[in-house]
């Protein structure tokens, strides 16, 4: 599947020059995670919250653990956390530079499950699923950044 650069329009949409995602796959994995919690407008708003200071914080931004963590065995990964309920999203980015300009790039969203585990294989298989993405990214962002 080919994969874009976009602006976040899902669940929100985020205004950003700064903070983009890659389309689809960003997209239908966080759809998918809010259309079964049942518990969209609580997380769209955490999600907001998170975006809003991703933005003004930029790579900065691990510096609030609670909301975004670095992830210290996979280089240059980073992971906005959005918890409620019984939800345990994690939203892998990493930071871009595209002809000279900086971009977060939010790369999937999935549901960390096994809390027992969490710190040293909660993502394993995701980062497997997204490295071809952050290998390819030059590719991806030379298609342009869809903004519809």
């Amino acid at each position: 599947m080919k994969q874009n650069i976009s602006k976040i329009v899902y669940p929100i949409e985020f205004q950003s020059s700064f903070v983009v995602c890659v389309y689809p796959l960003f997209i239908e994995s966080f759809k998918k995670i809010l259309d079964e919690s049942g518990r969209e407008p609580y997380v769209a708003k955490m999600f907001e919250q998170r975006l809003q200071y991703l933005n003004e914080h930029k790579q900065e931004s691990f510096l609030r653990p609670r909301w975004i963590e670095k992830l210290g065995k996979h280089k240059d990964v980073y992971s906005l956390r959005i918890i409620d309920k019984d939800l345990n999203i994690r939203i892998p980015f990493t930071f871009y530079t595209y002809q000279k300009k900086p971009y977060a790039v939010l790369l999937s969203a999935f549901l960390e499950k096994n809390k027992s585990r969490a710190k040293s294989y909660s993502y394993d298989s995701e980062i497997t699923l997204i490295k071809p993405i952050i290998n390819g990214l030059e590719e991806v962002f030379c298609n342009g950044i869809q903004t519809d």
